[in-house]
């Protein structure tokens, strides 16, 4: 129904989902219908709490008509001039009844004497009546007073209600329209039921990441991952077993072919290494039962293949399954445990390439050990005296060599370099002034009698079992970004946990780019294995220098 306060738009169509723009629209138009009353009901003539009027006639009837009111109050329309039954007659009051008539006192004058009695007459009575009306009109002036004071009290209040009306339609449609926004953001995540995965929300938008629906079709939860609908994570309470599978690489090899399939991009393969997790981006699941790594294998190298096979269970919430918490872990259901292992194995996967990232300096540059930020078990390498490694609240002294302090710790030599143990096997200055001097014969002619005898053959004795010697060949011409290829050597009675120093014959990279995005280190991988493992953490691959491709040589220190 239209009126000048509102008209309806027809939005929405009855048995159809509203859209918040239309539901704003209908409510806008609402509340501009209750100003135009607002502005009508302070323009309307407004009578006491309880009282109506109601005018029936026609215009035609009222046109020249005037308002007064009757003999009970009430506000009435009374005949026009042109009506000839009141034509040269006096509009007044009764004083009998009190209502308000036509007077006609014409028809009681018969002559101008008689009129003059009359006049006099009436003069008189007139006199008695005005005494009588001034105390009346005394008396009324008091009530009027007092009806004023209540009319404007009255005033005052209904102003007081109109703007607490409007202030409550104003809150009612504030509510109405949160309400409505509530709702449009709980209808974009949960798109309720469908046969089929939906391209769109309910409003016709992008799908927002996380958003859930029921597919009637799979009787299964569907989640938006942002690029493709997935089974809601703890949807099904599934059978998991893990099945092995391992193989004996040979050299160079990548593409290894599995007996048992797996559906490929759902996490369900685990890929290892000579005993090492390798991450996802350093091998391609190529199809439901190919892997291909993305560095070559060396000869011998030992692959492990876990691939998880699923079997349909009843359905569960991951959150639902308790869980007997071991080791590291502390949650006592499924879901809560994989979150918890997915955090510790961000963060070791973080440690671990931290770690990799071995920053090496020139020895002129070694002073820059000071100043640079570290943490307990951070290393770094110094060319021509080995590798070091920081520990926090050390007070070691700074000897420029072995030891160099920071503000926070002390970076302490760990393993040193070949021209460090070369040096170890020459006696000091003042080794060689005393013996000159306290022996006729030249250290040249008599070292081999004398020195060696009493100074080399006991250190031979000890650094000999110390320091063990071997080599590693290398063959890789090329490391993908954000990867690790590593290579082997032969260094008889190295044992796990040895240092071990590693120098390659020339720079590591094919130029001086390919150079800073590759770093190495070394360490004893099992008995008398040493393994060297180039890491590229740039985001781009790096070509091998050829020249490196060769023999390294091998120092390993026992612990």
């Amino acid at each position: 129904m239209a009126n000048k306060y509102y008209t309806p738009s027809g939005e929405p169509v009855d048995l159809t989902r509203a859209r918040a723009l239309q539901l704003r629209a209908e409510f806008a138009s609402i509340e501009q219908g209750f100003a135009r009353l607002q502005i009508d009901t302070d323009r309307a003539v407004k009578l006491r709490q309880g009282e109506t009027v109601e005018i029936l006639d026609e215009p035609s009837v009222r046109a020249g008509g005037v308002f007064a009111f009757d003999s009970s109050g009430k506000l009435v329309v009374f005949g026009k001039a042109s009506d000839a039954s009141r034509a040269g007659k006096i509009l007044g009051w009764d004083a009998t009844t009190g209502t308000l008539k036509y007077w006609d006192y014409a028809s009681t004058i018969t002559s101008p004497v008689n009129a003059a009695v009359a006049s006099a007459a009436s003069a008189a009575q007139s006199e008695t009546n005005a005494a009588a009306s001034a105390s009346a009109a005394a008396q009324s002036a008091t009530n009027a007073a007092a009806s004023a004071a209540s009319a404007a009290q009255s005033e005052t209040n209904a102003a007081a209600s109109a703007a607490s009306a409007a202030q409550s339609e104003a809150n009612a449609a504030a509510s109405a329209l949160a309400a409505v926004n509530s709702f449009d953001a709980f209808d974009d995540r949960y798109l309720g039921a469908k046969a089929s995965d939906p391209i769109t929300d309910n409003d016709g938008n992008a799908l927002q990441v996380g958003a859930l629906y029921w597919n009637t079709s799979a009787s299964e939860m569907r989640v938006w991952n942002g690029s493709a609908w997935q089974i809601a994570v703890g949807a099904v309470d599934a059978n998991i077993s893990i099945v092995r599978e391992i193989y004996t690489a040979t050299a160079s090899q990548t593409v290894f072919t599995l007996t048992n399939t797996y559906t490929v991009g759902t996490n369900s393969l685990m890929v290892y290494r000579n005993g090492s997790r390798l991450l996802n981006t350093e091998y391609i699941e190529t199809n439901a039962n190919t892997v291909t790594l993305t560095s070559p294998c060396q000869a011998g190298d030992k692959l492990l293949f876990e691939i998880g096979v699923v079997t349909a269970g009843t359905t569960t919430s991951a959150g639902l399954v308790t869980f007997n918490p071991s080791g590291n872990i502390s949650a006592t259901n499924v879901q809560a445990a994989i979150t918890e292992l997915d955090t510790n194995v961000q963060a070791a996967i973080t440690e671990l390439s931290n770690k990799s990232n071995i920053p090496t300096l020139s020895y002129d540059a070694r002073g820059n050990l000071r100043t640079m930020t570290a943490q307990t078990g951070n290393v770094a390498l110094v060319e021509g005296l080995g590798l070091f490694r920081f520990v926090a609240g050390s007070d070691e002294p700074d000897d420029d060599e072995s030891c160099f302090a920071t503000s926070t710790g002390r970076w302490l030599l760990e393993a040193v370099h070949w021209d460090v143990v070369d040096a170890w096997q020459l006696p000091d200055a003042e080794a060689r002034d005393a013996w000159e001097e306290d022996e006729p014969m030249r250290f040249a002619n008599n070292f081999a009698d004398s020195f060696a005898d009493s100074f080399a053959n006991s250190f031979a004795n000890s650094f000999a079992s110390k320091v063990l010697f071997g080599t590693a060949t290398c063959a890789i011409s090329s490391v993908a970004a954000t990867s690790s290829v590593s290579f082997t050597g032969t260094v008889t009675g190295a044992a796990v946990g040895d240092r071990v120093i590693a120098t390659p014959p020339a720079q590591l990279g094919s130029d001086a780019a390919n150079t800073s995005r590759l770093a190495y280190h070394a360490w004893v991988s099992a008995p008398n294995t040493v393994t060297i493992m180039l890491t590229n953490a740039s985001a781009a691959a790096a070509t091998v220098n050829p020249a490196v491709r060769t023999a390294w040589p091998v120092v390993v220190i026992k612990s």
